[in-house]
């Protein structure tokens, strides 16, 4: 049961995100709130172990998926968080239909803006749950300062990573 379940959780928080990290707020709904198989700790620790591992943002949805049930909450949390692009991608045909259906790009604006909203959520809960806010505040401003200035994202994430570590000594 606890797979189904993992599997629609992350269906769920894949289906209705439409960048990276807004999927995050989502599946913490789930996975610490309704279901309570993670604490917030847990859940930002899987997310924090996928952030840094290479590869697409669904891998903090495979380390959640793992965290809770192990390689076979992995493989469940790999195929949900991979249905809804694939889905898309087999209906992409149909796309110049439905752009010329009214209100279809003022939709797509809208669900940008609710995605900027989720991933404002998901920083302000991983900062409220860190034990040092004030260096994390810094370094979430240098980050974004550096990102304006196109500093690439894998070595931001490399820097951070190394940081904490050297913070921690």
């Amino acid at each position: 049961m606890t797979l189904w379940l993992l599997f629609l959780a992350v269906l769920k928080s894949s289906a209705l995100s439409f960048s990276g990290g807004a999927a995050f707020p989502i599946l913490e709904a789930d996975v610490v709130g309704r279901y309570r198989w993670l604490n917030p700790a847990g859940f930002t620790a899987a997310i924090g172990l996928g952030s840094v591992s290479p590869g697409p943002t669904g891998y903090g949805s495979l380390a959640v998926g793992y965290y809770v049930a192990g390689w076979p909450g992995a493989i469940v949390a790999a195929v949900a968080v991979m249905l809804p692009p694939m889905t898309i991608l087999v209906l992409l045909p149909l796309r110049r239909r439905l752009g010329g259906l009214r209100g279809a790009r003022e939709a797509a604006q809208g669900v940008a803006a609710a995605s900027v909203g989720l991933l404002l959520l998901l920083g302000l809960g991983l900062w409220h749950q860190s034990d040092r806010p004030v260096i994390t505040a810094i370094a979430a401003a240098v980050t974004f300062i550096a990102s304006l200035k196109r500093v690439s994202p894998p070595l931001l994430v490399a820097l951070g990573a190394l940081a904490g570590v050297l913070l921690r000594a």
